[in-house]
């Protein structure tokens, strides 16, 4: 038997009330050139339509193994169950509203086939359909730049001193793996590494850059990789006025836990941070409906309250205690849930 016959990858998604988004994802997973051995899904959905979308795919497919379970929503919450139910050597992690390339795992299995032990985790391309007509000179692009906010132009994927992470996944010449400073968004680890290492629950709900935190602590011990050559379509629903209120407080909250822990906290770090910040301000005022606008400036002046008063900080370092806890104990039931 061959070392690339011996690599098994599960591939975990975690939903939450997107059944329609869960379906189209799942029929690009399953008609994949090489599909994965397991599928993990960690639902939070209010009712059952998930649910029903997995028995479906699991009638028209008994291949790959399908594992299914329910739980409380918070995206880290949902990865450390799905990474803890997963059973293959790689297990990855990819959003239910994203359509894999048919060849994006197959080029994902290579990479770890090659046997490198310093090898902990990878990341595809990215690919939103909303960046296809930017270039790096348009104005989206030089705003984000400029207020060094993540970006999808750079050369290399690097931590800027603000604390924001920017990626070269528009960056179409870029074809060869490269070796990332972070992960982030859609990714893959080796078992040995979810298995030591937990997503922080403390960044909840939405969890803006638990990601990022989480391949961060990883790449203190493991290479990371960026492999532009797999490729996955992240797609996007609309969102309410509450949800761009929660999304630009976590943004603003997260970050700044972030830059805590990671950023050397020198005079121009911190200017830069600040900076950073000014920039996400103006974003949120200039939103185009009042919706957005209202919900995300909101969300934002919510955050820097948090910050002023240290709110997270505290509720942050106590969720570390319950983030590296084993999940062995929570009951999947995911056999009883997919019985027909």
């Amino acid at each position: 038997m061959t070392f690339e016959k011996m690599i098994t990858l599960s591939l975990v998604i975690c939903t939450k009330d997107r059944p329609t988004q869960l379906r189209r994802c799942l029929e690009s997973v399953l008609g994949q050139t090489c599909p994965p051995d397991e599928i993990v899904i960690v639902d939070a959905s209010i009712d059952d339509k998930s649910l029903s979308v997995v028995k479906e795919m699991r009638r028209k497919k008994r291949s790959p193994r399908f594992l299914y379970t329910h739980t409380y929503p918070g995206t880290a919450r949902q990865r450390n169950i799905g990474f803890e139910m997963a059973n293959a050597y790689v297990v990855g992690s990819v959003d239910d509203d994203t359509i894999l390339d048919k060849e994006a795992l197959r080029i994902i299995k290579e990479v770890f086939n090659k046997g490198n032990t310093d090898l902990g985790g990878v990341m595809p391309r990215l690919i939103d359909p909303k960046d296809r007509r930017q270039s790096i000179w348009s104005l989206k692009s030089l705003y984000k730049r400029i207020f060094m906010l993540s970006h999808n132009f750079a050369k290399h994927v690097f931590i800027q001193a603000s604390g924001f992470p920017a990626f070269p996944f528009q960056r179409q010449e870029i074809t060869e793996p490269q070796e990332a400073e972070v992960l982030n968004g859609l990714y893959f680890y080796k078992k040995e590494v979810v298995k030591n290492y937990k997503f922080n629950e403390g960044f909840h709900g939405y969890s803006f850059m638990e990601d990022v935190e989480f391949a961060y602590r990883v790449s203190k011990n493991f290479k990371l990789l960026y492999v532009p050559s797999a490729r996955i379509m992240h797609l996007h629903v609309p969102t309410s006025r509450s949800s761009y209120f929660e999304t630009y407080k976590q943004i603003v909250e997260n970050h700044h836990y972030f830059f805590l822990h990671a950023i050397e906290g020198t005079f121009v770090n911190w200017l830069a941070f600040y900076w950073s910040h000014i920039g996400l301000l103006i974003s949120a005022l200039s939103k185009k409906n009042a919706l957005g606008r209202g919900g995300s400036l909101s969300g934002v002046l919510s955050g820097f309250r948090a910050i002023l008063r240290l709110q997270r900080i505290k509720r942050y370092q106590q969720s570390v205690r319950l983030s590296t806890k084993s999940y062995k104990n929570e009951k999947f039931n995911a056999k009883a849930a997919l019985s027909d």
